[in-house]
This record gives structure tokens, sequence and C-alpha cells, in this order.
């Protein structure tokens, strides 16, 4: 049996019963078979840093969506689906108010703007009008903030993954030295 270069290759690899709900989704049947090939369920020094990327900078895209367009893009870069679903789920209820203030906080040192000054009142012309404020910063922080946590997190994983094949390999030459 081949050995995944990732230790939780075995848990993450078992992904029949998900590429079966997967193909029952709706969504989905309209990719086809696209999501169903095996590049984007093996998992490999290819797969892993791209699925890397995408988790992460959908993670911080504002959008309710993610997940779908991270199955599209899993699809169209033959990336690991469960990664990049896995770390869309980075941006969670716990999670969204600190990385979305995170975010906009980029996006108005980007724009160069000060932090709007906050007057609460209770009414929906507030809100929007706070709303429509808020937005550019907060979209431009979220590209900037999901493209520089998505190429750090493919820089390490493609890393970390190298690493691994060549600690694979050293222990291969180490048991071939070691035979008589």
């Amino acid at each position: 049996m081949q050995q995944s270069f990732l230790p939780i290759g075995s848990f993450v690899s078992n992904t029949a019963k998900a590429q079966t709900s997967l193909r029952d989704h709706r969504l989905v049947k309209k990719l086809g078979d696209k999501a169903l090939h095996p590049h984007i369920w093996q998992l490999n020094h290819h797969s892993f840093p791209k699925a890397t990327f995408i988790g992460l900078w959908l993670a911080c895209c504002p959008l309710p969506i993610q997940m779908m367009l991270a199955v599209w893009a899993c699809v169209r870069f033959q990336a690991h689906l469960p990664t990049a679903l896995a770390l869309v789920w980075l941006n969670n209820p716990l999670t969204i108010a600190p990385l979305f203030y995170g975010c906009y906080r980029v996006g108005l040192w980007a724009l160069g703007q000060p932090a709007a000054s906050l007057e609460f009142e209770v009414s929906w012309q507030w809100f929007y009008q706070q709303l429509g404020g808020a937005v550019p910063p907060l979209l431009l922080g979220s590209v900037i903030v999901g493209t520089v946590l998505g190429f750090a997190g493919f820089a390490a994983s493609r890393a970390w993954s190298r690493w691994q094949i060549g600690r694979r390999w050293q222990q291969r030459l180490n048991a071939r030295a070691c035979r008589p």
C-alpha cells in the first residue's frame, strides 16, 4: 500500500463517502464528472499546496458561497478538495468577526482612510449608511489578507511536503544501506 506524504493521509484519503455525498449535491452535478476526478481527491505534493492557497484565500473572502467556489477552484486547478474545504471553514461563526475586522483594518490602511467613528443608532438607514462606508475597505482588505495568507500557506505547505519527500527518500536510502 502506498503511503501518503502526510501523516494524516490515511485519514484524509478515505474519501469514498465524501465523494458519494458530493456527487449527489445539486450544485456539484453541474460540474459533471470533473468533481469526482481522482486528481482533486488524491493528497500529493502538487495538490496540497494549491488547496492550501485556495482554502486560505477563500476563507478571507466575505462571500456566502465560499465552499462552492472552493469546489470550482479545486476542479479548475486540480487541488485537493478536502483540504481546501477544511481551510475554508477557518472562517466560521467564532472567527468571522475578528477575521473580517482585521481585513477591514487592513483595507482602511491600504486606502489611507481613518477609521470611522461609530455613533450607534437603531435604524435601517443608519445600518445601510455604515455598511456602504465599510464595504470598500472590507473587500480590499479581504483580497490583501487572503492573498498574503494564501501565498504564505502555499509556501509553507510546499516546503513541508518537500521536506516530507526528502525525509522519505532518506529513510529509503538508510533502509537499503542496512540490508546485507
